[in-house]
């Protein structure tokens, strides 16, 4: 049951976190910075590469964070199963999916975002 309720509260956590950057992202508030937004090379060249880069990314990061957080729904709701000395095999292997879910997104959202910046630093 640990597993299932920390494991959502992760997955929910790591949603809102891509929601926000790629909501902001998207409508151009993400000023260039340090701290939040997708920091790479690419991305990072310039005030044009950055502000493309987030475009591009917002849908796909969207379209992430949405698929995240029914993993953890459903990762919640298997605290519901019954539990043994080990978690259920559901939520297992829901808390695998949803983890395997975050990472494949951002890479996803990644690329997408250095496509996007390096077009925009092309010209």
């Amino acid at each position: 049951m640990v597993l299932a309720l920390v494991g959502a509260w992760g997955l929910v956590t790591v949603a809102a976190a891509m929601w926000f950057v790629a909501r902001a992202g998207g409508r151009g508030d993400l000023p260039r910075n340090g701290l939040v937004g997708i920091r790479t090379s690419a991305t990072r060249a310039s005030d044009l590469a950055w502000a493309a880069g987030h475009r591009a990314a917002a849908g796909p990061a969207r379209a992430t964070a949405r698929v995240v957080v029914g993993f953890a729904v459903a990762l919640a709701a298997s605290a519901l199963l019954p539990q043994g000395e080990q978690p259920h095999p559901v939520t297992i292997g829901l808390f695998a999916l949803g983890y395997a879910t975050v990472l494949l997104g951002a890479v996803l959202v990644t690329r997408t975002a250095n496509r996007a910046a390096r077009g925009a630093s092309r010209g």
